[in-house]
């Protein structure tokens, strides 16, 4: 009996890292273009302009969130869809803290990239892996 339920229990284990691997790794291809596009091209370009690492900070991160706003009114899916007010607490609210700590990562990383990416793939994986965990 022991040996059965040890057997389950390693099956279910394996199965559950598995599940995070595929989907971290599925996550990580969709951030690094991301990352590359706003916080390698957009940030550095606008803080150009701005001439500040701080505003440019914060101007990108409303801009990232601003691009999301269609997904969080068509998507389906989401608890904003059709809803123009919902969605844009979906888009800008959830979203503007974690556009600021990322953007503030790059600045202090020296541009690191890799610190970007590897975060933003921590922080989206967390919910999923949650979600596989314990269920949706």
């Amino acid at each position: 009996m022991m040996n059965v339920e040890c057997r389950i229990l390693n099956d279910t284990a394996l199965q559950f890292i598995i599940q995070h691997s595929i989907f971290n790794i599925r996550h990580s291809l969709a951030v690094t273009p991301t990352s590359r596009a706003i916080r390698g091209f957009l940030q550095t370009r606008v803080e150009a302009l701005a001439r500040s690492k701080w505003l440019t900070v914060l101007i990108v991160s409303l801009l990232f969130r601003v691009y999301h706003l269609p997904y969080a009114y068509f998507n389906p899916n989401w608890p904003s869809a059709g809803d123009w007010g919902a969605a844009w607490v979906a888009a800008l609210g959830n979203g503007v803290p974690g556009g600021l700590v990322l953007g503030a990562l790059y600045v202090k990383s020296n541009r690191n990239l890799v610190a970007c990416i590897v975060l933003q793939s921590m922080i989206g994986a967390f919910p999923a892996m949650t979600a596989l965990k314990f269920g949706a």
